[in-house]
This record gives structure tokens, sequence and C-alpha cells, in this order.
């Protein structure tokens, strides 16, 4: 059992270190540590991470401005899961647990952190058998670490059904490839968003995984929400019986248009590295739908926070300060790759339970280059996101929007977990539309009078009509909210 650490700053992979078991490595900025951190936000010996039998530990040794673990300080000595993010600073180390044998996951091939590949035993040639249907070919999320000289970027794959107007289908690889994420890389094709355990479970009559079933190394546990179009799932891996989400998209009852959707947002997705966001692995297709492979998520959603709080929804307003600071956190990498969300509300909010906020639902994202790629899919005067919580810039011409909208949208979003309420709705669609345009948001204080004055004015220059009027940078905007933190009274 052994252990990698990849290093990303500004969302961009750095390098990584493998650690071993029955050592300890001492981080920091000092020249003599084990393994050196270049930023101003290290100190000289900043943490400690210690591999043991039974697993890897982080510890804080004093430093000055602390060691977070997915976006929240330790108190002390910290077990380390795979997929953990660590902050030193400017810093992001994502953590990854590696074993001394080589695991298969079905017919793939395993991309190990650092860029090892995993082969497994020799196939005959053509599509193996799948336990789903079919053969179920995994698209790689991205090219292999560029700093593996062993590993080579892979071409993706999708074979789909001629009719679906996703991708054109090619030839099936033998051994088809689901890698490990490289933080930070522009994958050619990667997976969405994240599990949306928020609505409800709505049944279909027919399901695309069954409960039981297996699909590339992934049992299906639960159906956590499915519609008429797909479904996500809680699924375990059997290689180390941890737990994943598995979303999947109808190539034949799918809408062409939500079918790109699906594909795009799996592009804009995987290109974010961010301790705040939903992580991607993989997506695949059967005959009959792709699907995506997730970060497991085990909380809930903002809505269903709201729900949990009684009649009137109203979150606690620290609890919401915290989370808004997360989100714009997120959305701030997003909008320096040059990528608009558009569809942020309470739904797209997941919380798990240590409190870590997540951002979900990039289905809608686009990117200020995406003109092209855009047509067809979202065209002036057509809505797309949730009308309550959209910018009134969206509900006119979603293709000219910037980071601005995604401000309201997070601001919008705070707005109602403050409130309990959407800040515009009416008894029907066209007056809620018109709402949006012209009036002036009610300050959620007015709503709820346990809110600082301080976050109410945040919200509302957030959602100011006029994108000019808002805050211009998600940095001004955490900024604000960090401040707000001295109005609440200390615990």
């Amino acid at each position: 059992m052994g252990a990698t650490l990849s290093f990303i700053r500004d969302g961009r992979p750095e390098g990584s270190v493998d650690l071993e078991v029955s050592r300890k490595y001492c981080l920091g900025r000092d020249r003599a540590v084990d393994i050196p951190i270049k930023s101003h936000g290290a100190s000289r010996r900043h943490c400690e991470i210690d591999g043991t039998p039974t697993g890897f530990f982080v510890a804080d040794l004093g430093s000055s401005n602390g060691t977070l673990v997915n976006g929240v300080a330790i108190p002390g000595r910290t077990m380390l899961k795979t997929g953990d993010f660590i902050q030193i600073g400017d810093i992001l180390i994502q953590f990854q647990q590696t074993e001394d044998e080589e695991e298969e996951v079905g017919a793939t091939i395993m991309m190990r952190p650092g860029g090892q590949v995993v082969k497994p035993p020799v196939q005959p040639v053509g599509p193996a058998p799948s336990p789903v249907g079919g053969a179920v070919p995994v698209v790689p999320v991205g090219p292999a670490n560029p700093y593996a000289p062993s590993a080579q970027p892979m071409a993706p794959q999708v074979p789909v059904q001629p009719a679906a107007p996703v991708v054109q289908p090619t030839a099936p690889p033998a051994a088809p490839a689901i890698p490990v994420v490289a933080p930070g890389s522009s994958p050619a094709l990667p997976a969405l968003g994240g599990p949306m355990p928020g609505v409800g479970p709505r049944r279909r009559a027919s399901r695309d995984l069954e409960l039981g079933q297996v699909i590339k190394g992934f049992k299906i546990v639960r159906e956590v929400d499915a519609n008429e179009r797909g479904a996500v799932y809680k699924a375990k891996r059997l290689a180390n019986n941890e737990a994943y989400a598995i979303k999947t998209m109808s190539l034949t009852r799918g809408d062409p248009v939500q079918i790109k959707r699906f594909v795009r947002g799996a592009r804009k997705g995987a290109e974010l590295a961010h301790p705040n966001i939903i992580r991607v692995y993989g997506m695949g297709a059967t005959e009959t739908f792709a699907f995506t492979i997730m970060e497991w998520v085990e909380g809930e959603s903002a809505k269903e926070r709201m729900d949990a709080v009684g009649f009137r929804g109203m979150m606690d307003p620290r609890e919401t300060n915290e989370i808004g600071i997360q989100i714009a956190q997120a959305l701030e990498l997003a909008g320096d790759r040059g990528i608009v969300h558009r569809d942020i509300k309470p739904e797209t909010i997941l919380i798990r339970k240590d409190g870590v906020a997540k951002l979900a639902g990039l289905g809608l994202a686009k990117s200020f280059q995406d003109t092209f790629e855009d047509e067809g899919l979202s065209v002036a005067g057509q809505i797309v996101g949730t009308i309550n919580f959209a910018a009134p810039e969206t509900l006119v011409d979603p293709n000219s929007v910037d980071h601005r909208a995604d401000i309201d949208s997070l601001g919008a979003a705070m707005w109602g977990m403050l409130s309990g309420q959407p800040p515009f709705q009416d008894i029907s669609y066209a007056k809620t539309f018109q709402r949006i345009q012209e009036e002036p948001v009610t300050p959620v204080r007015q709503i709820n009078m346990s809110i600082p004055d301080q976050m109410s004015d945040i919200v509302g220059r957030a959602m100011a009509k006029h994108p000019g009027q808002r805050y211009q940078t998600m940095a001004e905007l955490i900024r604000d909210l960090m401040l707000a933190r001295g109005v609440f009274p200390k615990r």
C-alpha cells in the first residue's frame, strides 16, 4: 500500500510525489523538509503526513495559516481518504491511496495517479460481454499525467447508436480505459456534475440499471433520483468498496439537446479541479444509455436542508454565509477558466455531513468561447436553467452572459436559503419572468429579521438588475462574505 500526492496551483497540475508506508513526511517552505511547498502561505514546517499500516494521517505542525482538508481546518491528526484535498497556502494537494497489487475494474485499464498504466489480462479481439448487456466502453476522462514519462495520452472514443446526436460512433477499443482524473487537466470527454439527491425519486417504467447490477466493476446499490431521461445511482466499487455516483442519460428516451448538454457538461466538469466542485472520473456508453462515474457526496442538497428546517425553510445565516464562500470559491475557478455555470440553485449545491459544500449540475455550463459549440442548445429568447434563480440577462440571451450571471444566481440561491423561498415567484411563469426583469429584489432581511444587515446588503448587491451594478468578480464577493463572518456572535 502506498499513496500519491498530486499538486495543483490555480487549477493546473504541478507534479506529484509518491508516499511510502512506515515513513513520515514533513511539508513546508523550508528547503530541508521532505516535501518543499512553494507558497507564501506555507510555514517553514507546515504539516506532517504519516504513512502507517492502517492508513495515511496528516497533522498540522502549528503553521501560521493552518492546514485545510477539503476546505476545513483540521483540529488535529486526521486520516486521509482517497480523493481528499489538502490545502497549504495557494497549493491544493490531492491525495490518492494506491494498492501494491494490480487491481482490475472489469475489462478496463486503470490509470494510477502519476501516470502508471495497469494492464488487464489479454482479452480476445473484439468487445467483451458486459453484465449490463452489450459492450460497455468506458471513456478516459483525460490525458495521462504529463509528468510521468511512461504515460501516453489516450484518444477517447464514445460508441453510441447512430440515431443519437451526441458524437459519431467509432469502433470500441479492445481494452477501454477508465483513468483517475489528472487534477486540472483538460480531458477530451469527462463526466458530469454530481449526485442530485434533492427532489425524490420519480420512477420510470424501465430503468437503465437495476439494483445489484455490476457495470465495469461498480455495483449498483441504490437509485437516488430518476426521471424519464435518466437516473442517478449510488454504486460501490468492487475493488475497494468505496462509494461512487453513476449518472445515466438515455440515448433512446433522452431529448437530443439534453444528450448534447450531458456530454458538454461532462467536458466542462472535468476541466475544473477544486474541493468545492463535484469530482468526475469517466464516461462510457452502452447501446441504450450513456453514463458518467463521479464523486459520491454523503449528505444532502441545500434544497433538502431547507425542507428539513421546517415549514418556513429558513437556513441558519452563519451556515449560509459559509456555503456561499465555498461555492463562490468554486465559481471563481470556473470564471478564471472562462466557464459560466448558468444553473446555480439550492438543488445544485450539495452539503456534505462535515459542512463542505459541493457545486453540481454542470449540464448547462458554457465557456465564453462556446459560440459555435452552443449553437442549437440555447438561443436568444430560450430560457436555460431554473427561472426562479436565474439572472435577468440569462432569460433574454443565455449565450451573451458572463461570470456576473453566476454572481447573481449565487446571490439568488443564498436569498432562497435565508428566506425559505425563491426571490421571485408569481402565479404564472410569465409574471415571474416579468418580475425578474423589472422588480428590484426585496432585501432578504425584511423576510428574515435574524439576518445581519451586512449580509443582507451583500446578497442584494450580488442580485443587482444590471450586471455592472453587481460585484464584478467572485473575489470581491468572497472578500465581503469573509468580512461578514465578523458580524456573527462567537460560538
